[in-house]
Parts: structure tokens; sequence; C-alpha cells
């Protein structure tokens, strides 16, 4: 598994799908996927995030509705986040402390 540079539309999907784990616990549907970043076809969302796989950014298991894991996270500010989300947790993790 490689570790590529996203591209930009990459990118913004990668910190959506990170944000909405650490707000919600659960990364995104496909179709909120695209209703937050403005892709109209599920088609399209899909091939993103299979580059995303290829590039090692996420994984996503099939048949498993919003079963994006991801495998790299993007730096993660907890004063950003509200107390009951897990972006503590995840910041905790990235620094390889546990709470």
């Amino acid at each position: 598994m490689s570790t590529q540079a996203l591209t930009p539309p990459q990118e913004r999907i990668w910190r959506h799908i990170a944000d909405c784990i650490l707000r919600h616990g659960m990364a995104p549907s496909l179709r909120e996927l695209c209703d937050h970043l403005g892709v109209a076809s599920t088609n399209g969302m899909s091939a993103h995030l299979k580059a995303l796989a290829r590039k090692g950014y996420i994984d996503r298991p099939e048949l498993i509705s919003r079963g994006v894991r991801l495998l790299r996270w993007p730096e993660v500010n907890p004063a950003d986040y509200g107390e009951g989300t897990h972006a503590h947790t995840v910041a905790a993790l990235m620094r390889g402390v546990s709470e």
C-alpha cells in the first residue's frame, strides 16, 4: 500500500470523512459525501474513494454502509471539536498516548 499525494478533491473528501468520524463517530454515506462536496454522481465519488484506498488513505470494505475506515488521519486539533466527540481520543492516539 502506497501513500501518494492527494489531489485537491481527494484531500477535501479525506478531510470530510475524518471530520464526520470525529464529530459523529461514523463515516458519511456515499450520498452524504456527494451532497456535502457538490458531486452529482455517486459513481464519481466512488472513483475518488477507490483512489484514496489505492493511495493508502482509507480502507473501504465492500457492502458495508458507512464502512470507510481511515488508515491515515489528518492532523487533529481537539479544540476545533466540542466535548463528547472523538477528536480528543484520536489526537491522543496520534501522539501515542492512551487516555
